[in-house]
């Protein structure tokens, strides 16, 4: 059984661009065949937020964050988890160079783990994923893709008219 609701919201200034969620999931697992222990139902939250920030003629700070809840499903538990990415970005050169650093999962949270039980047996789980890294990205536009030099021919007007 599983319910779920979500609420989105974005905000665009001039300086500044915000994309936010908030959602809640209520999951009840049910099984009638295994030795499962159940355990009380509690409810997931999940928030998110992307935010870019413009300072014109300099450059863009970016902060994205998410965080997931602890939660329980009836067969187990997740514990909560959560990451944090913040990045800067400049243009050079009329912005034909683009350079753009990112530090991610900057704390290091995104880690599942949790525990559930079967029968006597009570399994503990603990993952951690190579999340956290920095990146460097650079992007070089070769002219100007926006102008075009080149006319339109009409060689086709004889192919079209033989089809009649």
């Amino acid at each position: 059984m599983l319910f779920f609701t979500s609420l989105s919201r974005s905000f665009n200034f001039k300086w500044w661009n915000s994309v936010n969620t908030a959602s809640i999931t209520w999951q009840k697992s049910v099984d009638n065949y295994y030795a499962f222990a159940f355990s009380p139902v509690k409810p997931q939250i999940y928030l998110y937020t992307n935010n870019t920030f413009t300072i014109p003629k300099l450059f863009k700070l970016q902060f994205l964050a998410w965080y997931l809840s602890d939660r329980s499903h009836g067969l187990g538990s997740e514990n909560a988890r959560s990451t944090i990415t913040l990045g800067i970005e400049r243009n050079f050169f009329k912005d034909a160079l683009k350079l753009n650093f990112t530090a991610n999962d900057i704390f290091h949270k995104f880690m599942v783990s949790g525990d559930y039980n079967v029968g006597q047996t009570q399994i503990y789980y603990h993952r951690t994923y190579s999340t956290d890294y920095f990146k460097l990205i650079a992007t070089y536009n070769f002219g100007d893709s926006k102008k075009t030099t080149y006319k339109k021919a009409e060689i086709e007007q004889s192919e079209n008219n033989r089809a009649r």
